[in-house]
This record gives C-alpha cells, structure tokens and sequence, in this order.
C-alpha cells in the first residue's frame, strides 16, 4: 500500500480512532478534525469510510503480521507460538493496529464484510504456516494439521478475551491453554 504523507496521517488517526470507537462510533468529520483537514479534504485521498477503513485494515496487517514474524522468530521451546502468546496481551494495550484488526474482524462493517473477512483468514493462515514451520521432531501432516489448529483455537480464544474480558482473565485462559497444547504436543 502506498500511500501518501497526508492519507497515512489519515490513515493513523483513522486506525486508532476505530479501533477504540469501532465503525459506528467513528465519523470522517472526526478523524479530519484529528489530523487537522476538513472532512471534503479527506475526499482527496480516500473514496469514503469504507476505503479509508480497508486502507486502515491493510495497514494493521502489515504491522501485525511483522509483530506476530518477529514473535515466530525468537521461539525457543519446543512448541512454537509461545512467545507471541506471551506478547499479544501487551501488544493489544499498546498497539492500535491489534485492537483495530481484532475489532473490525470479529465485528466487520457490512459493506466490506467479505473483503475484511478474507484478510483476515489470510492473516491465520500466515500464522498456520509459522507455527507448522516451527514444530520440531517427526510429525505426520496430521499431527502438524492437529497441532496448527489447536493452536488457532488457543489464538481465537484469547483475542476474544481481548475484546471482551479483563486482562487478568486472558492470562488465565493463556496460561491454561498453552498448558493444554504443551501437554497435547509432548508425547508427538
């Protein structure tokens, strides 16, 4: 995506201000005055919301997915994935791209649903190919498969517990999956 100065500016003041208002509670009007333009003006750079929304999901992607490479990355144990668990809760609190990707995802506009949807899966199955790059030992394709889809269930479950719990309670359902997972992985 190239975009320029002034439309990334947009572009960020869009992505924070929806990832904390989600859609329905975010206006152009708003996201101009942040960025100092006037609503016409945003015209200049994006069709409507629904463009600036699918500029702002590509962008967090892109972040996103170097976030989740660069967790893959320093995985040491023998199950990959575990640092990017350990991370994701931090990254949530810290990061607009997390909050805005997770909200648009689980609750996409209806307008660009299917488009929304479609990057996102995308975006599990990068981090499918990450974990299943990451296993170790003489696993069948079937315990690979087994194994990568448990692990989405366990990164399903705490984005949903990022979205609606309490920090303490994600750190529960982290901590009781990944112990799950581990103990499911070490007689493979």
């Amino acid at each position: 995506m190239s975009l320029s100065p002034a439309a990334r500016r947009v572009c960020v003041a869009a992505l924070e201000l929806l990832a904390d208002r989600g859609y329905d509670g975010s206006s152009l009007g708003e996201i101009a005055r942040m960025v100092g333009m006037r609503k016409a003006s945003l015209y200049s750079h994006f069709a409507g919301k629904d463009d600036l929304v699918a500029a702002a999901l590509e962008m967090s992607l892109t972040a996103e997915r170097e976030f989740v490479a660069t967790c893959f990355a320093e995985d040491r144990g023998d199950l990959p994935g575990g640092v990017y668990l350990e991370r994701v809760t931090e990254r949530y609190r810290a990061a607009a791209s997390l909050r805005f990707l997770l909200r648009t995802a689980y609750a996409p506009p209806f307008a660009i649903r299917e488009s929304i949807i479609s990057h996102y899966r995308a975006f599990l199955a990068e981090i499918d190919v990450l974990f299943r790059a990451g296993l170790r030992g003489h696993l069948s394709e079937s315990e690979r498969a087994h194994l990568a889809y448990s692990y989405l269930g366990v990164v399903d479950s705490i984005q949903v517990e990022l979205l609606y719990g309490e920090a303490e309670s994600v750190e529960k359902r982290r901590e009781a999956l990944w112990r799950l997972l581990t103990k499911a992985a070490a007689p493979l």
